[in-house]
Parts: structure tokens; sequence; C-alpha cells
């Protein structure tokens, strides 16, 4: 490794430390595992379409490749007791990986002339 690979392993493994905590990462069809990660912020949207409406909660989160060697879509990740599905791995490089992730609540779901809220 160079100089630059280990200032930057430290200060990978420093900002992990400072700023991670700790999540319940499952891979699709595998065991859990608990890794640390840093979690952004959370972002809720609202999805209208013919079946109701439903709130979309969406976090990036990043990861060490050295605790998840091969993040996937489909994989799980719980944030305080919240489960998470992975859509999207990106950024994959420098030993981290950032996580896109998202979780859909059904709000409401109706036909024509129903309307029941779940």
């Amino acid at each position: 490794m160079s100089v630059f690979d280990d200032a930057f392993a430290a200060a990978r493994t420093a900002a992990m430390d400072y700023m991670g905590t700790t999540v319940t990462y499952t891979p699709k069809g595998g065991s859990a595992s608990e890794i640390t990660a840093i979690p952004d912020l959370l972002d809720t949207d609202r999805d209208e379409d013919e079946h109701g409406s439903a709130d979309v909660q969406s976090i990036n989160i990043d990861i060490s490749l050295a605790d998840v060697a091969s993040p996937a879509t489909g994989d799980t990740v719980a944030i305080d007791g919240v489960d998470y599905t992975v859509a999207a791995v990106r950024d994959k490089a420098a030993g981290m990986a950032t996580l896109e992730c998202r979780r859909v609540d059904r709000v409401q779901h109706a036909r024509s002339g129903w309307r029941a809220d779940l």
C-alpha cells in the first residue's frame, strides 16, 4: 500500500468510528450480521397511483466493503429497528460503498367507490 492508501484507510476508519452507527445487514437469502454504517438523512415522499397512496422512505448509507464484500440490490438493512431494502449500490470505491435504501408503507388503499385507511 502507498502512503496515500494508508492515510485514506486511517481516515475511513476514523470517520466510521466517529459518525458510524450499528446496523443489521442481511444479504438476500443470507444471514444477518451487525456492521457499522454512516446513514444520511431520511427522506419521505408520497407516491400516488390508481390503488391509493404510499409513503416511500429513502436513505443512503455508507458502508465499508471490509464488512460487506458484495452488497447487492434486494439485500436488507435494519436501522434502529426499521427495515430498508437496498434499491441500488453506487460509488463502490476506495473500500466504501453507498447504498440507496427504500422502505414503502402503503397509507391508503382504494378502489372505485371505496376507501380504506390501512
